[in-house]
């Protein structure tokens, strides 16, 4: 084997990480600018307080997607029940049929900096996200934490 065959090897190989650091520094660069979404999943809208639905008016919207307005009446984490949801309870609490309930999983809780439960107790919020029905109760559940903030 001659020495210009292994020498190209090697030039390649360089220009092959320097791609990649070039390639990586730019998806980093994205992500500060808020170019990539940090979100989560992205599929669900941000929550939009200003054409915020009332959380009693939630069940006459099945099926389409909303954001929905309310104080967080109960909170709570089951983290024996199967998925390990988290359950806030808007404008009334459980076991009343008439509250809406924001319907958190273990996969997208982890995503908080905080427990949701603790965050969001005793607060107005908007949520937004594909209204469902559930047990004759109205609920969204999460796909990421920009669904949920606090209202204005």
């Amino acid at each position: 084997m001659s020495k210009g065959g292994s020498g190209g090897f090697r030039q390649s190989r360089w220009l092959i990480v320097a791609a990649l650091v070039v390639a990586i520094l730019m998806g980093i660069g994205r992500i500060g600018s808020g170019l990539i979404d940090q979100s989560g999943s992205g599929s669900a809208p941000d929550p939009d307080c200003t054409e915020a639905i009332a959380w009693d008016e939630a069940a006459d919207h099945e099926g389409s997607e909303e954001t929905v307005r309310g104080r967080v009446e109960g909170a709570r984490y089951v983290e024996d029940a199967g998925g390990q949801p988290t359950f806030l309870n808007v404008g009334r609490d459980h076991p009343d049929p008439d509250r809406f309930t924001v319907v958190i999983w273990s996969d997208v809780r982890i995503q908080f900096d905080q427990d949701p439960e603790m965050l969001f107790q005793g607060q107005e919020i908007c949520v937004a996200g594909e209204i469902q029905m559930h047990d004759g109760s109205p609920q969204i559940v999460l796909d990421n934490p920009g669904q949920i903030q606090y209202a204005d």
